[in-house]
C-alpha cells in the first residue's frame, strides 16, 4: 500500500493512528510518505497536534452549547490541509 499528500488514504491512515486502529501497511505507507514529502510532514504535525489538544481539552466538549457556539467551535477546528512550502 502507498498513497501520496493529500489525499483520503492520507486522512484515513492519520485519523487511524491517533485513534489507535491503524493498520501495518497504513504505518509504513505513512512512514514512507512522511521522509520524503515536507508537505506531507507538516500536516501530519498539525494535526496530531490538534488531535492531542482535543483528548486533553475536555471542556471543548461541554453539553448545553447553543447551535450558533457550535459553528464558532467548528469554524476553529479547520482540518482542511495546508499549502505549506517545500522545503
Amino acid at each position: 500500500m502507498s498513497f501520496a499528500f493529500p489525499s483520503p488514504e492520507f486522512d484515513e491512515a492519520v485519523s487511524a493512528l491517533c485513534h489507535g486502529t491503524a493498520s501495518e501497511d497504513q504505518v509504513k505507507s505513512l512512514n514512507r510518505l512522511l521522509l520524503v514529502d515536507r508537505a506531507a510532514c507538516d500536516e501530519y504535525l498539525i494535526r496530531l497536534e490538534l488531535h492531542s489538544r482535543l483528548a486533553t481539552t475536555p471542556e471543548l466538549f461541554e453539553t448545553g452549547l447553543e447551535p450558533k457556539h457550535l459553528a464558532t467551535l467548528y469554524q476553529a477546528i479547520n482540518l482542511e490541509p495546508t499549502t505549506a512550502p517545500v522545503r
